[in-house]
């Protein structure tokens, strides 16, 4: 039996995005930190909202994934 996925609109909006590949334990120091630095020395603003868009997801304990990830922003 296949799995239904709901589909949703969102709306359009500006994004910052970073590709991070490393482990987990990396992921907020060399992936999220550096973009949110980029994000607060830019004129826009967090939304609050975030993704993450898992490319190469190898298990919680592997030693590297490959993943992008965005954080909404909002004109100042």
């Amino acid at each position: 039996m296949e799995a239904r996925v709901e589909l949703r609109h969102l709306e359009p909006t500006i994004v910052a995005s970073r590709v991070h590949q490393g482990s987990l334990r990396t992921l907020f120091t060399q992936g999220y930190a550096p973009l949110v630095a980029e994000i607060e020395l830019s004129r826009h603003v967090f939304s609050g909202e975030s993704r993450e868009v898992y490319h190469g997801w190898n298990g919680p304990g592997a030693a590297c994934h490959h993943q992008s990830k965005s954080k909404a922003r909002q004109d100042r």
